[in-house]
């Protein structure tokens, strides 16, 4: 009996030193992962101001822009009448368009490129009939086949 009990101290002096180990290792590993946490808690707060930070430049970019009066509509300077006049002055080459259409498309253009444009031409598209002919629908078909798909 004598060597039993020594055997099962034996053992659970092992047992018990395994144990420890273990709870020591397991201690050290939860403090790693601890530290980890608390350093990716503070980057996700820094790339949060980060984030905050850019949707406020963000929204500062796209702030709509107050739109001129419209007896100042212009790039660099020209005004309705102005327009008008170039609009005039373009009617000599345009095949149908009402002058006030010519007006919209001149300050549309100039609002667009910032400075004073000149309408050279322009002219209405005839609307799409509701059944095209066979010739232009073939012709439509060979551009689209022409087209490499991979």
């Amino acid at each position: 009996m004598k060597t039993n009990t020594a055997r099962m101290m034996v053992m659970a002096g092992a047992l018990t030193g395994g144990a420890a180990a273990i709870y020591a290792g397991l201690r050290k590993a939860l403090g790693r992962t601890a530290a980890r946490q608390e350093m990716l808690e503070r980057e996700v707060l820094s790339l949060s101001a980060t984030v905050a930070m850019l949707e406020a430049k963000l929204a500062a970019m796209h702030k709509p822009v107050a739109a001129p009066p419209v007896a100042q509509v212009s790039a660099a300077g020209a005004t309705l009448p102005a327009l008008a006049a170039e609009a005039d002055r373009a009617d000599a080459r345009l095949e149908g368009v009402e002058p006030e259409m010519v007006r919209v498309l001149v300050a549309a253009a100039a609002a667009a490129l910032g400075r004073n444009v000149r309408l050279i031409s322009a002219r209405l598209v005839p609307a799409i009939v509701d059944s095209p002919s066979p010739w232009s629908q073939q012709g439509r078909v060979f551009v689209h086949t022409s087209h490499n798909l991979r």
